[in-house]
């Protein structure tokens, strides 16, 4: 991707298999070169799912590297999904 030029989304689904509502406390992008934007209430009901949409705008060339960090009330918190992309 080139330098200040942002791609098209790269979307993740967060859904909820179990029985019990998830309160979902923070969803962010670590690193300068992702940005994150969702459609997540702050209560995920048992069974639902919501989408999160991740955008990549390097802000210099070569490797850059981040993570989604999705934090909620359940026992495996907090959630991280490693972000890549290469700015040229």
């Amino acid at each position: 991707m080139a330098v200040d030029s942002q791609g098209p989304a790269q979307t993740v689904t967060l859904s909820n298999p179990t029985q019990s509502k998830i309160m979902l406390t923070e969803i962010l992008t670590s690193g300068i070169d992702f940005s994150e934007k969702h459609d997540c209430a702050q209560i995920l009901d048992p069974s639902a799912q919501c989408t999160v949409q991740i955008f990549f705008k390097p802000a210099i060339s070569g490797s850059r590297n981040g993570n989604l960090v999705i934090t909620g009330s359940d026992p495996a918190s907090p959630h991280f999904i490693a972000l890549t992309g290469t700015g040229k």
